[in-house]
């Protein structure tokens, strides 16, 4: 990650060590003002039929979800050779959060609404 992160490969990354993917999945949609579109389907796991809270927000550690332009994805992927990843999502121009399983879409909230709620004071409404 460090080689594909300084070959500049990588637009932006997030580890998911604080509330999973879900977490960081919203985070990054905040920070970039944009969309995010995931398939927990495509995640891969050390252990298959993992429910999908789990999937959503494992805290397991050196876990990264990272974003590569389209042009960046040869490079990005020679630096990866040796390690287990793979692309789950896109950014969407839309500004929502979509997260989708086996049974359809586990997540789809706008990201304003996100936003709201993670600027919101602990215990206040949103």
């Amino acid at each position: 990650m460090h080689r594909a992160i300084r070959a500049g490969s990588v637009h932006s990354c997030h580890d998911l060590s604080e509330g999973g993917l879900a977490v960081a999945a919203a985070e990054m949609a905040i920070g970039g003002g944009l969309g995010l579109a995931l398939d927990l389907r495509s995640m891969p796991t050390v252990e298959p039929g993992l429910p999908e809270a789990t999937l959503l927000f494992a805290e397991s550690p050196t876990r990264f979800l990272v974003e590569v332009a389209p042009e960046e994805q040869a490079t990005f992927t020679r630096h990866m050779a040796r390690t287990r990843y793979a692309k789950i999502g896109r950014v969407l121009e839309e500004s929502r959060l979509r997260i989708v399983g086996d049974r359809g879409a586990v997540i789809d909230v706008e990201v304003e609404s996100l936003r709201r709620r993670w600027q919101a004071p602990l215990g206040g409404a949103a």
